[in-house]
């Protein structure tokens, strides 16, 4: 969320290399990279090297963050955006505070917001065969 303040040349959020010596975004300074405690492990800090830890051991099959953020300004390592764990306590992606994962039916049912459950447990009752979601997108 303090990455909106640095954008790349495209527009789209800078964020910190994860096998640097600063792996992590924080808020503080206006969205500079350390990696200190306070800059990994604050409220609206992000820990790229974890980030990218975690797809990279899931060989680029993971779909979500490991700090419960989602959307096109919360993507993964390869640019997609971020989903919500379909079968975690937060399913659903919210557009508010800049994309979180929640579970409140303001969370999973707003104009925008997408239910990651019930988009993985149709695709999965159809053996993967299903090629379309329940909410036209």
């Amino acid at each position: 969320m303090w990455y909106y303040w640095n954008p790349l040349p495209d527009n789209s959020p800078a964020e910190c290399d994860p096998d640097g010596e600063n792996p992590c975004c924080s808020y503080r300074w206006g969205g500079m990279c350390g990696n200190t405690a306070e800059d990994c492990s604050c409220n609206g800090c992000v820990d790229y090297s974890v980030i990218y830890r975690d797809w990279r051991e899931s060989g680029g099959k993971i779909k979500w963050r490991y700090d419960g953020r989602c959307g096109r300004w919360n993507p993964l390592p390869d640019n997609s955006p971020g989903e919500c764990d379909p079968d975690g306590e937060n399913p659903c992606c919210s557009y508010r505070w800049g994309g979180m994962c929640g579970n409140t039916a303001e969370d999973c049912s707003c104009n925008g917001c997408v239910d990651y459950s019930v988009i993985y447990r149709d695709w999965r009752e159809s053996g993967g065969k299903r090629k379309w979601r329940y909410d036209g997108r």
